[in-house]
């Protein structure tokens, strides 16, 4: 399996939707030619919006985290899909950690400036400056 990962929150809720519907894009392609792909943000986004909807108490990073390090322990693989903010990602860190302790083999993949550009302009309208003028040549 291919544990595909990637930056997820933010204060911003705009900026979350941004990050999934990103990094559920590069899944869905992914999928196209390997069906053994888990991409817990597009998972674990769902899941987060059913729990808000039926008022129970949010599901916590901790938890969240649990479930994330049991499918990257039946990987063979990281992607880490790497948008703005990815270096910051608590959640990006504890992967790549384990990653690390397990000798689990990590990639790194840079956005298509295309699409990036096309979800931006419908998600984040504004152009806010952090998300939309990344120099995808100087992201490491």
């Amino acid at each position: 399996m291919i544990y595909l990962a990637g930056p997820l929150s933010h204060d911003y809720p705009r900026v979350e939707r941004f990050r999934i519907a990103m990094i559920t894009q590069y899944a869905v392609r992914l999928m196209l030619t390997n069906p053994d792909i888990y991409s817990p943000v597009t998972h674990n986004s769902l899941l987060y919006d059913h729990a808000n909807q039926m008022q129970k108490e949010r599901l916590t990073h901790g938890y969240i985290m649990k479930q994330c390090k049991l499918m990257l322990q039946r990987s063979q693989h990281m992607i880490v899909y790497s948008l703005p903010g990815w270096e910051e990602s608590k959640g990006v860190t504890e992967e790549l950690a384990l990653a690390e302790k397990l000798g689990i083999g990590v990639t790194r993949k840079l956005p298509e400036r295309d699409i990036y550009e096309r979800y931006h302009e419908r998600i984040l309208p504004n152009r806010d400056p952090e998300y939309f003028d990344a120099d995808f040549t100087k992201i490491k």
